[in-house]
């Protein structure tokens, strides 16, 4: 099983947009990310969770366009930036599809270095856009490749 870790896209500033949403730049760059994970990896997800923010719908809504066209968006409680990482973890050893996680720092980071480590740790940097494919091979979660939103890979 895969599983993808999917920060949301540049975001408008909280004071001329108070929800948030994705700026046209933010937008522009989850799309052109999205294309190139559609054309230059073999990702066949099943499941796409988000946060229920906006700024999070609208990236997850993305990647399903691209990546997953049959595959519905769907709210998942208790992703928000601050929310106890815990309870994902114990939902996720139970899923055996291919599935991205869209949502916000400082969750994301937690819940890939509880995933890799067991610990909270400060492991990764999520900038902006940034996916990460987790494989779980027999039990143990390694990264598979991580990409960022200017196309760097940070792993391959």
């Amino acid at each position: 099983m895969n599983l993808y870790l999917t920060r949301h896209g540049e975001v408008n500033l909280a004071h001329v947009d108070p929800q948030q949403n994705l700026s046209t730049d933010g937008r522009q760059n989850i799309e052109k990310l999205a294309k190139f994970l559609a054309a230059s990896h073999a990702i066949n997800l099943k499941k796409i969770f988000h946060s229920g923010k906006p700024r999070a719908e609208q990236t997850a809504q993305i990647f399903a366009k691209y990546l997953a066209p049959n595959v519905s968006c769907e709210l998942f409680a208790g992703l928000s930036p601050n929310d106890p990482v815990m309870p994902l973890i114990a939902k996720i050893s139970e899923w055996t599809e291919d599935t991205m996680i869209v949502g916000h720092l400082p969750y994301l980071g937690k819940l890939a270095s509880l995933l890799l480590t067991g610990e909270e740790i400060n492991l990764m940097m999520f900038k902006p856009g940034t996916t990460v494919c987790l494989e779980n091979i027999e039990g143990q979660w390694m990264i598979k490749w991580m990409v960022n939103g200017d196309f760097n890979y940070l792993f391959a």
